[in-house]
């Protein structure tokens, strides 16, 4: 999904994707560990939901539960879980016919309510299942809630997150998720340590669009299996789509949960796989749980964008758009031992007084806030950075990400890492949006980070206020693509 406001980041020719299969075929070759059997599509086709199973995966359905347990309380620290026993208990009776279902995979299933306006829902590895109260809101009636919960348990049961991270790490896993290697630290901790995001915004819940695909199908089945109408499934996500276009309140589900596209044909179409049955179950407390929901205290304020997360943290007011001078078509080139780089002659080049890190931008901007800390409104930063020596790229690029984050509270990927090739050398793109130095304005972050040698990297990151956006990101790309790396 793009980032807010914003049109896909795309660099031509010199950002191929990589056909993540055949990437991965070739290291399991290598490794000699995995057949390719494991790796082939677990469906094949509609009416096929009945034999959906989980794909390639590291972990055990063991390690899947208690790395659930970990992820859930650092999860409950940055969420508001909502204490509301009688919503709590009708979510958990809406649940309870649909993990009954043997699809279900017999996980230690737990759900919650989160006081929050925004649509949206998550599940982590076996079992913890978050809704947003907000998506209660936006439901038309109890079979679309269910929906949900019912393609949240496919995610679950089809294990979508440690395949990820399993996919990711294909050369380090192995060794770390053995007994012996967990330590007092955990597998959430290890996790960590590879530089793997697990938090809000990690990668256990930012799921492809194969993914999704597998768990409407699954979740469908499920509704069918225990008695609601799998179709309203298909309608709140058709709902979704349409109010897509006026991104309030709904950004958070589609960041998390790309359209695999048609998902509502889909669903239609695994319906026409079933037997015929009439669909009565309803708990016929719906209204009444919408309208305690709509009563609910707002919950604890956040940190106001362009706050960088930090109640109270200075910011500045956004220039005046047409003040804003646009980038020169005119280039100069940036030179050093490291990398080489083109960029607007009306922007100028500061260097950093140790090291090959540089900023090129225009004049207006690198921000100086009111507490006297400097931040990067609009232009590009470039450095080289070093890894272990035993990681591979994407590691590298996942921890430099997560330092990113660190750094900028409150910013979020808005798409999944895509693999690119800059200056025929292997690449890794990340997409982020969230808190700037501007009042009350988001701001868009690129980052690509480049393969120099074994255990070296050099990074380039673009940044621009959401308003102003697109009138740079062909400047980006154009520097993204006249890059070299030495």
């Amino acid at each position: 999904m793009p980032p807010i406001g914003a049109k896909p980041f795309r660099v031509g020719p010199v950002a191929e994707n990589y056909c993540e299969e055949f990437t991965m075929m070739h290291r399991i070759a290598i490794l000699g560990m995995l057949a390719l059997s494991l790796l082939l599509p677990s469906f094949n086709g509609y009416g096929q939901t009945k034999t959906l199973k989980p794909g390639f995966n590291f972990f055990s359905k063991d390690q899947d539960i208690q790395l659930g347990r970990e992820a859930a309380a650092q999860v409950e620290r940055e969420i508001p879980v909502l204490n509301n026993p009688e919503m709590e208990r009708w979510l958990n009776e809406l649940a309870k016919p649909l993990i009954a279902q043997p699809e279900a995979g017999d996980y230690p299933y737990t759900f919650k309510w989160v006081n929050d306006p925004n649509i949206n829902a998550f599940a982590l590895p076996g079992g913890p299942i978050y809704m947003n109260t907000g998506l209660l809101l936006h439901s038309d009636n109890e079979g679309q809630v269910v929906g949900v919960l019912g393609h949240e348990i496919g995610h679950v049961a089809l294990r979508h997150g440690t395949n990820q991270v399993s996919r990711a790490n294909l050369f380090t896993l192995p060794a770390m998720i053995g007994a012996a290697a967990l330590g007092d630290r955990g597998i959430l901790g290890q996790l960590s340590q590879l530089g793997v995001g697990l938090g809000l915004n990690g990668v256990l819940m930012k799921y492809s669009r194969g993914a999704e695909t597998q768990s409407d199908q699954l979740g469908a089945l499920l509704l069918h299996r225990a008695g609601y109408n799998p179709i309203e499934m298909a309608n709140f996500f058709e709902k979704l789509q349409a109010m897509s276009g006026n991104r309030n309140g709904v950004a958070a589900w589609f960041s998390s949960h790309p359209n695999p596209g048609n998902r509502v044909q889909t669903i239609q179409k695994e319906i026409l796989t079933f037997d015929r049955r009439e669909y009565k179950r309803d708990s016929g407390q719906f209204a009444r749980m919408k309208a305690m929901a709509g009563k609910l205290p707002p919950p604890p304020a956040a940190a106001k964008p362009g706050q960088g997360g930090q109640p109270g943290a200075a910011q500045v007011p956004i220039p005046a758009a047409s003040t804003i001078e646009a980038p020169s078509t005119r280039g100069r080139t940036h030179s050093s031992s490291s990398f080489e780089v083109a960029y607007p002659e009306n922007w100028q080049v500061s260097k950093a007084q140790q090291g090959e890190a540089v900023t090129i931008a225009p004049s207006f901007g690198q921000v100086q806030l009111p507490n006297g800390q400097g931040a990067l409104g609009y232009g590009s930063m470039f450095n080289v950075r070093d890894g272990n020596q035993n990681q591979r790229l994407e590691e590298i690029a996942a921890a430099l990400e997560q330092e990113v984050v660190r750094a900028n509270p409150g910013l979020e990927m808005t798409e999944q890492p895509m693999r690119i090739t800059v200056d025929g050398r292997r690449a890794v793109l990340y997409m982020l949006a969230g808190p700037g130095p501007y009042q009350n304005v988001k701001e868009i972050v690129v980052m690509a980070v480049v393969e120099r040698n074994a255990n070296q990297v050099a990074t380039a990151i673009f940044v621009a206020p959401e308003r102003d956006y697109n009138r740079f990101e062909p400047t980006f790309k154009n520097m993204l693509r006249t890059l070299k790396v030495r």
